[in-house]
């Protein structure tokens, strides 16, 4: 068994720690004075507590934890006498006692240090994710090659006797025509590419 701390003044708090004791629930006394019971956690045989040193004098105190097992106990110094509690007045407040002093994280406001921090630590994030997206979009932008310029090349005249082309050549009108033919039904010559007949409207044979 051992206590945390191990010595203070009265109307302080500790943590009593037991080992090794059975039991469902062990009571825990301050001296002669019971402050409280704690349950052992199943297994273990381990319990802790949380207990108020009682209003007594300065001196060495002897805390006790009981079960239906046995006891284990420990030592605790307190070290002054409890604070005197001050004088009421007619109206029932404690002589001296004044406005309440704002605390000091009231004063801080919305800009403590803890703030600051995460906001420093927002921004940088930003700025840095901001500063790899705008290089990473300029790795990946597609490269355009230009494509090469081709200067027309320059005929050359040719040295040889001017020779007559086909485009120069007289052709025959008779080929140029579409051949006729008869139609069968309204005696017109027709064109010979032709299915149906442009005056009569039937069909050709």
């Amino acid at each position: 068994m051992w206590l945390e701390p191990s010595q203070g003044p009265a109307g302080s708090t500790l943590i009593v720690h037991t080992r090794g004791l059975p039991g469902p629930t062990l009571d825990i006394a301050f001296g002669t004075i019971s402050v409280g019971n704690a349950t052992t956690w199943p297994g273990t045989n381990s319990a802790n507590r949380l207990i108020t040193v009682p209003q007594v004098p300065p001196g060495m105190y002897t805390i006790n934890a009981t079960s239906n097992m046995g006891f284990i106990t420990a030592t605790f110094t307190v070290t002054q006498d409890p604070s005197p509690t001050p004088p009421e007045t007619s109206d029932g407040t404690p002589t001296g006692s004044g406005p309440a002093k704002p605390s000091v994280a009231a004063n801080t406001g919305f800009w403590s240090p803890l703030a600051i921090a995460i906001t420093s630590a927002v921004i940088t994030v930003a700025i840095f994710a901001t500063t790899l997206y705008v290089k990473r979009g300029k790795q990946q932008r597609p490269q355009y090659q230009e494509t090469p310029h081709y200067e027309p090349r320059l005929t050359v005249p040719s040295n040889k006797p001017n020779t007559p082309t086909k485009n120069n050549q007289p052709t025959n009108k008779s080929q140029q025509q579409p051949f006729t033919k008869i139609c069968q039904h309204c005696k017109q010559a027709v064109r010979d590419d032709l299915n149906v007949c442009p005056y009569c409207f039937k069909r050709l044979r």
